[in-house]
């Protein structure tokens, strides 16, 4: 609920209520609920799961743990609905955001080009403070150059592109495509950069109707071409390198002895002090719970990590990689290896940049797998109640 501007004055227990809410109301409206036999063994190993994630997180059961765990189950229940209203879904979820998304980088670029915009005002949450012009904001602070849309961060906005440009299977000759490509590019987010060229390779590999090792050659080779193309374009030919492009992305890949790469920065020193301290302990195993990690990281000056280390340390390694295996497994159950890989990637690749697993990235994440078992010319169906 944090992602987007219009949700940051919610509290977490009422943003649970409405999502409860929401959801009961959703499925009150379909006539057809079914859940399938074979579905129901794999169903109760959700909620088994989901209830140990919330002991781990909490380490109590609460009225409130228990709201979130219907919260981040929300993806799961997607078992309940036939196929065809999962992708009628889908249909909607683009309909309805691409005329937004188109308006708020039309927004980015009359701001860009000082076009005198209507702004609600300045605000303030936790560590942001940006200008809000409704469809969009702007943090002069923290991301100066770069289009966050209507969310806090370029990070989060080029993860909702990502899931877009997927439901559209990377056609650049839709409309909406390219709306999102262009949306994409003014973030300047190296993980939505790099997310996109993983799951567009991945999607237009494996889409091949017989999988030969030729057609996978040729492919990658004609993937690893493009790249070096721009990459010879935006560091020689444009501008002589002079460019945001390769200041904001090209410059980031460089390697780091510390970091691994320059533009790695998911984690400060403190951060990095922290985890290696606690992978000493014995709660590496098992977690030190949410409430224990948020008390101890108040007291540490200069704090801050947003990995998968911070997942880590609350939950434990050992629940860690139980997630990893379970929502490859929840995936695969849907769809074949292949159809399912592109999002899977997405899914490790956000839990590796923002150290959340159940979030809104594996609603989409679940979506996207739905998606991409549609033929590349069949269009999405309409709900049927």
């Amino acid at each position: 609920h944090s992602y987007c501007w219009f949700t940051l004055d919610y509290s977490p227990f009422l943003v649970h209520i409405i999502s409860v809410a929401t959801f009961i109301s959703f499925f009150m409206g379909y006539n057809n609920v079914q859940i399938k036999r074979s579905n129901q063994t794999f169903l109760w190993a959700v909620v088994l799961i989901l209830l140990i994630h919330t002991c781990f997180e909490q380490h109590s059961v609460s009225l409130s743990g228990a709201l979130t765990t219907f919260d981040i189950a929300v993806p799961f229940l997607f078992l309940l609905l036939k196929r065809n209203n999962i992708l009628a879904l889908i249909n909607h979820f683009d309909k309805v955001l691409c005329p937004i998304i188109a308006i708020s980088t039309l927004f980015w670029i009359f701001f860009l080009l000082n076009v005198p915009l209507v702004s609600i005002g300045t605000q303030e949450f936790q560590q942001y403070t940006f200008e809000n012009y409704f469809f969009m904001i702007y943090n002069a602070e923290q991301y100066p150059d770069r289009f966050c849309g209507f969310t806090l961060e370029p990070g989060y906005f080029s993860l909702l592109l990502t899931c877009l440009l997927c439901f559209n299977r990377f056609k650049v000759e839709k409309t909406n495509v390219k709306i999102y490509l262009l949306a994409m590019f003014f973030t300047f987010s190296l993980g939505g950069y790099v997310l996109t060229s993983i799951a567009w390779y991945l999607s237009y590999t494996l889409s091949a109707t017989e999988m030969k090792t030729r057609t996978i050659i040729l492919r990658t080779a004609s993937l690893v071409l493009v790249l070096g193309a721009a990459y010879l374009y935006v560091t020689i030919y444009w501008n002589s390198g002079e460019n945001i492009v390769n200041e904001k992305i090209i410059s980031r890949l460089e390697g780091d002895s510390e970091k691994g790469i320059t533009g790695n920065n998911r984690y400060t020193e403190a951060g990095e002090i922290y985890f290696l301290s606690f992978a000493q302990t014995d709660d590496l195993w098992f977690g030190r719970g949410s409430e224990a990690y948020e008390k101890a990281v108040e007291l540490l000056d200069g704090y801050d990590d947003q990995s998968i280390r911070r997942f880590i340390i609350r939950d434990g390694l050992i629940f860690t990689i139980a997630v990893i295996i379970f929502v490859f497994l929840f995936f695969k159950y849907q769809v074949p290896i292949r159809k399912m890989l592109p999002a899977y990637a997405i899914w490790i690749g956000d839990l590796m940049q923002h150290g959340v697993a159940f979030s809104a990235a594996l609603i989409w994440m679940t979506l996207v797998i739905y998606s991409m078992e549609t033929s590349a010319d069949k269009t999405f169906p309409e709900i049927q109640s």
